[in-house]
C-alpha cells in the first residue's frame, strides 16, 4: 500500500512540476514577445507570442491566452493585416469579458479601436475608445485613461470635430502631468501642436511644440526634438517670425543629420532651401 501511495504521489508531483514548468515557459515567451512589441520589433515578436499562446492553451490558462492574443493583435496591425489584428483583439476581448477582467477589456478595446482607425472607420473607433475609457475609469487605471483620451483626440481630429479633439487631448495632457509621465506628455504636446496647426491656430501650435522641445531635450530624445523644432519652425513661418523659424529649422536639420534620419533631414533642408536659406552642409546620405 505504501508503495502505491508513493507512486501516486510521485505522479502527481511530476504533473505539478510539468505544469509549473510549462507555465513559466509560456510566461517567458509572452514577456519576450511583449518586449519586442514595446520596441517596435514586430517581426521578432510574432514567434514567441505564438509559442506563448500555444502553451497557455495547453494549460487552459484563459487569462494568459487573452494577453497573448491581444499582443499578437498589435503584431498583425503592424504587418499590416488588419483583419488578423481585429480577430486577435476581438478574441482577446471575448475572453476578458468572460473572465470579468475589466483591465483586460479596457486594453483590448482600445487596441481594437486602433484597428478601426487604421481602416478609416473613425466613428466605430471613437465608440470603442469611449468604451475603453469607461473600463479604465472603473478600474482606476489613470495611465490607461490618458491613452484612451489621446486616441479619442486623434479620432475626433479625423472626424473634423476639432473642439472635442482638443478637449480630449487636454485631458490626456493633464493626466500625463499628474503622473509625471514626461514621455506621454511630450507625445500629447506634439499631437496638440499638430491639431492647432491643422486649425491654423499657429500661435498655440508653436507654444505646444516649444514645450515639447524642452521635454525632448530633457529626455534625450533627439528625433522627437528634431520633429518638434521642425513643426515649430513651420508654425513660426505662418506667424511671419522668420528669424526664429529659420533658427528652428536649422537646428532640426542638424539633429536629423546627426541621427541619420534621411527623410526628415531632407524635409527640413527642403523648407530652408525654399525660403532661400539652404543649410550650411546639405549632403546625400547613402541609401
Amino acid at each position: 500500500m505504501a508503495s502505491v501511495f508513493f507512486d501516486e504521489l510521485s505522479v502527481q508531483s511530476r504533473a505539478s512540476f510539468m505544469s509549473n514548468s510549462l507555465h513559466a515557459s509560456a510566461k517567458a515567451f509572452e514577456e519576450r514577445g511583449a518586449a519586442y512589441v514595446s520596441r517596435g520589433e514586430y517581426v521578432l515578436a510574432e514567434e514567441p507570442l505564438q509559442q506563448s499562446l500555444t502553451e497557455y492553451r495547453m494549460l487552459g490558462d484563459r487569462a494568459g491566452e487573452a494577453r497573448a492574443l491581444d499582443q499578437l493583435g498589435k503584431v498583425y496591425r503592424h504587418k499590416p493585416d488588419l483583419d488578423g489584428a481585429r480577430d486577435h483583439h476581438q478574441e482577446a476581448l471575448s475572453i476578458f469579458e468572460a473572465l470579468a477582467d475589466r483591465k483586460g477589456q479596457g486594453k483590448a478595446t482600445d487596441h481594437l479601436g486602433l484597428v478601426y482607425s487604421a481602416r478609416g472607420d473613425y466613428e466605430t473607433a471613437r465608440s470603442l475608445h469611449e468604451a475603453a475609457l469607461a473600463h479604465h475609469r472603473a478600474t482606476g487605471e489613470r495611465a490607461a485613461e490618458t491613452v484612451s483620451f489621446s486616441n479619442l483626440g486623434l479620432c475626433c481630429k479625423n472626424l473634423g470635430d476639432f473642439a472635442s479633439a482638443e478637449l480630449f487631448l487636454m485631458n490626456a495632457l493633464s493626466i500625463d502631468r499628474e503622473l509625471h509621465d514626461e514621455v506621454g506628455e511630450a507625445m500629447t504636446l506634439g499631437n496638440l501642436g499638430n491639431l492647432c496647426h491643422f486649425q491654423r491656430a499657429f500661435e498655440k501650435a508653436q507654444q505646444h511644440h516649444a514645450a515639447n522641445i524642452v521635454l525632448a531635450q530633457r529626455l534625450g530624445n533627439r528625433r522627437s526634438e528634431g520633429l518638434a523644432r521642425l513643426n515649430r519652425g513651420v508654425a513660426l513661418i505662418e506667424l511671419h517670425r522668420m528669424v526664429e523659424a529659420i533658427d528652428e529649422l536649422n537646428r532640426s536639420h542638424d539633429l536629423f543629420v546627426n541621427i541619420f534620419d534621411k527623410l526628415n533631414m531632407r524635409r527640413s533642408a527642403s523648407i530652408l532651401t525654399q525660403l532661400g536659406y539652404p543649410p550650411v552642409s546639405i549632403f546625400e546620405m547613402p541609401d
